[in-house]
């Protein structure tokens, strides 16, 4: 009996020995698919989409023969393939499906080398259309939900990011239009019977505008921008304003991407975390004094710089939200809560954080379309 504890204890060391080998083997894996990636692509060009990392499989469309797109390293005109398919990262083989590539969007003949990036990794499935002048005009995909167990694993999900000195590149994406001079990753999760479709765009740098459903949404660095997807993951409803915290993208493989950039701090751990507001510390209605500064401004914008007074401020039943006179603001974590709106030909996003069960401070951002400028203000707020 004793002999047989022995073993089974044995066989029980040697297999939590092998998991945790797998888990510290799991971040050089990807350092060395992501490093094998910038050497094998660094060749590619126009339209071309290029095989970084097994496994993806390459479905040609039908009127192409002889498509050459089975190892790491081989390079195909993106308008030969049908769709693209790749393996999500399973840290026992290495096997994580990444590749490479290079559209030129509705960016200009006359900008030779000016492309846009775009960086497939994980579980996602991927197909595009082509206009007649062979420029990429639209994208399709999904991506799963992480399942690998290896915590320094990226989630599932494409970077695209447009070439340096380039200002605006419009292009299409689960049919939204996507207009942006800057870093963006996506994921995109589309309806089942059970669940309702996401597709998700974060702006790491930079700002995006996303029109869907007649509607456009300017999204900030720091913030993402939510579309509601249908069972065939296309957009079906408006954009809204979403945040993503840190933690969710800082394994995001940017290094890959040909501009070095700073993922920027997410708009809500910026803030940091406030005073956690309940029943028993701050009443449900009340008023307030407050009042908002400008601090950085732009030729032509003539709203007030300086505003102060009094304000009512009535919280929900279970403080996931408050409304400041008629504006409702969204608890996003503890203590700190946002609202995004439009106001006077701008898009505006307010930040608040509550100090104490007393006060409250923050900030307001103006995207304000007409100068392509944006304006800051300081909020305050006391009892």
């Amino acid at each position: 009996m004793i002999r047989k504890c022995v073993i089974a204890m044995f066989m029980l060391l040697s297999c939590y020995s092998t998991i945790s080998a797998q888990f510290k083997d799991c971040p050089d894996q990807i350092a060395k698919a992501l490093e094998a990636v910038s050497k094998l692509c660094d060749g590619i060009g126009r339209n071309e989409v290029c095989y970084g990392n097994s496994q993806v499989v390459a479905e040609a469309r039908p009127d192409v023969k002889n498509l050459l797109f089975e190892k790491p390293g081989q390079i195909e005109k993106f308008q030969r393939i049908q769709s693209l398919h790749f393996s999500g990262l399973d840290n026992k083989t290495g096997v994580w499906g990444i590749a490479l590539m290079s559209l030129q969007a509705n960016i200009a003949n006359t900008l030779p080398g000016q492309n846009v990036k775009i960086l497939i990794f994980g579980a996602v499935q991927i197909q595009g259309d082509a206009k007649a002048d062979k420029s990429i005009h639209s994208l399709y995909f999904q991506s799963a939900l992480n399942t690998t167990s290896c915590n320094d694993a990226p989630p599932n999900g494409i970077l695209v990011q447009t070439p340096e000195g380039v200002k605006k590149v419009q292009f299409s994406v689960n049919d939204v239009q996507i207009e942006l001079g800057s870093t963006i990753f996506m994921q995109a999760q589309p309806a089942t019977a059970t669940t309702p479709g996401q597709y998700t765009i974060s702006v790491l740098e930079g700002h995006a505008l996303l029109t869907a459903a007649g509607q456009t949404l300017y999204v900030p660095a720091g913030a993402e921008g939510i579309v509601p997807l249908d069972t065939q993951g296309r957009a079906s409803g408006t954009p809204v304003l979403g945040y993503y915290r840190d933690s969710e993208v800082a394994h995001l493989p940017v290094s890959v991407l040909p501009k070095s950039i700073q993922i920027t701090p997410s708009v809500v751990d910026a803030i940091g975390i406030g005073t956690d507001v309940t029943s028993s510390n701050v009443p449900d209605v009340g008023i307030w004094n407050y009042g908002y500064k400008l601090i950085s401004s732009c030729a032509g914008w003539n709203l007030p710089p300086d505003l102060s007074g009094k304000v009512r401020i009535t919280f929900s039943t279970d403080r996931s939200s408050f409304a400041l006179n008629t504006d409702t603001y969204q608890r996003v974590s503890e203590g700190v809560y946002v609202r995004n709106a439009p106001y006077k030909d701008a898009v505006w996003l307010y930040t608040l954080r509550f100090t104490s069960a007393t006060a409250f401070e923050g900030k307001i951002t103006a995207w304000w379309a007409q100068d392509k400028c944006v304006p800051v203000y300081t909020v305050t707020g006391s009892q």
